[in-house]
């Protein structure tokens, strides 16, 4: 990442190679390889797939919710956290898939070209080799300058001032202070509330206000300095002091959904006592899928922009669960929602026991679309190919597997995207 003239520039190339998405328990594994605590198994794994990835053919690509399950920090385990990172950064460079909020907007313009309801395709991938695994905060930075103007105009009129001349003459200077002088003596508090270094503060707020640089490109400039896992690392585990909610989003969500799971579950039983009932509430739920799905449109909604996505266009898709059901994820997740339900209800068989990590399995699995092998463990493999068996070519259940599923994926072509657009 870096600068062209006045512009940050994110490098996009312009042909993709065969991607690979691994599970964060694999990186883990190879965290424990590069402290040298593994076995000679995992050590060989590891090194085939670094040779895999330096001949160019083949690429590892991570994302948020890889670096939020992975990258938990005890100061006791500290080598451990900063390993996994290294394995991270060793294996993938800077390719990272998109934020899950970018996944559906880029999804949402992909298929709003495909139906016919868009002239073009989404303006930008939803992968790049400079690290963009973070959010688009461009929104932050749009209003920021009206923001900043309103505060300050707040402040001097609750002044208490002599006369009125006196708060004319206050309300004057007001006018003439410099946002971006603003934005430097801001940045040291900012940075220690928001865990970035203050000179990236500064430059993004300061260069933004300055009318030198986009939204978007504050945006960029504002994450660039822990874009990578190591870094990341350094930046939010050792130098920011505030409340570091990261490495619980993920374990936070699979919580949540497990608790909506097992409550449901014993809501439910009672009511499934006869053949009837079982085949009526089969139908609710097969019925609901695609409304469940629809859901995840909401996470688009401030990612439009960067997509190219007319608001019209969006709002067509969250009027229509029918016409919102060909977005991959929606599809996905109203597929896997139901299919768990059926599992774990026991409508579909002896009930299973409802699982903490399904909940991240489930963010894991929006990826599978804009990826050509993809990793997860046994038991959500197994879901996702009775579910959606469309995905099955690309499902690699056990980890040994890897180097003959990426082998056999390049015999038969590579990938199969062709041209990313851009």
């Amino acid at each position: 990442m870096g600068w062209g003239g006045s512009v940050l520039e994110i490098a996009v190339p312009p042909q993709r190679p065969l991607l690979v998405y691994l599970d964060s328990q694999d990186y883990s594994r190879f965290g424990d390889v590069l402290r040298g605590k593994s076995d000679a198994k995992s050590e060989a794994l590891y090194r085939s797939l670094l040779d895999i990835g330096a001949t160019g053919d083949a690429a590892f690509a991570y994302s948020m919710p890889v670096l939020g399950e992975l990258l938990q920090f005890d100061e006791q385990y500290a080598e451990t956290t900063d390993r996994k990172a290294e394995a991270v950064f060793e294996l993938c460079g800077g390719n990272a898939l998109a934020f899950p909020s970018r996944i559906v907007a880029h999804e949402i313009a992909t298929t709003a070209l495909n139906l016919g309801m868009a002239e073009t395709g989404p303006e930008c991938p939803s992968w790049s080799t400079e690290g963009y695994w973070y959010p688009n905060v461009e929104s932050i930075f749009v209003d920021l300058k009206k923001t900043m103007r309103a505060q300050l105009n707040d402040e001097l009129s609750a002044a208490v001032l002599p006369n009125r001349a006196a708060r004319r003459r206050a309300k004057t200077l007001g006018k003439k202070l410099s946002l971006a002088d603003i934005a430097r003596n801001g940045s040291q508090e900012i940075g220690e509330k928001y865990g970035f270094a203050p000179d990236i503060v500064e430059r993004s707020m300061a260069h933004y206000l300055e009318g030198k640089i986009s939204a978007r490109d504050a945006s960029h400039l504002l994450f660039s300095a822990i874009a990578n896992p190591t870094a990341f690392v350094a930046a939010y585990f050792r130098r920011y002091e505030g409340e570091k909610t990261l490495p619980l989003w993920m374990s936070d969500f699979g919580s949540t959904f497990q608790r909506l799971f097992e409550d449901f579950r014993s809501k439910l039983g009672p009511h499934l006592e006869t053949p009837q009932a079982r085949t009526i509430f089969r139908q609710v739920f097969h019925s609901g899928r695609q409304a469940w799905g629809a859901n995840m449109l909401a996470l688009a909604n401030d990612d439009l922009n960067e997509f190219g996505i007319d608001r019209s266009v969006y709002d067509q898709f969250a009027a229509s669960a029918d016409l919102a059901w060909n977005i991959p994820a929606c599809r996905c997740v109203g597929t896997l929602l139901e299919a768990y339900l059926l599992q774990t209800s026991g409508l579909g068989g002896e009930a299973a026991r409802v699982e903490h990590s399904f909940g991240g399995d489930l963010v894991h699995a929006l990826y599978i679309e804009h990826c050509d092998l993809w990793r997860g463990d046994r038991r959500f493999c197994h879901l996702l190919r009775s579910a959606m068996p469309e995905t099955g070519e690309k499902i690699v259940a056990l980890a040994g597997d890897l180097p003959k599923a990426i082998e056999a994926k390049l015999l038969q072509g590579g990938q199969k995207a062709g041209p990313m657009i851009q």
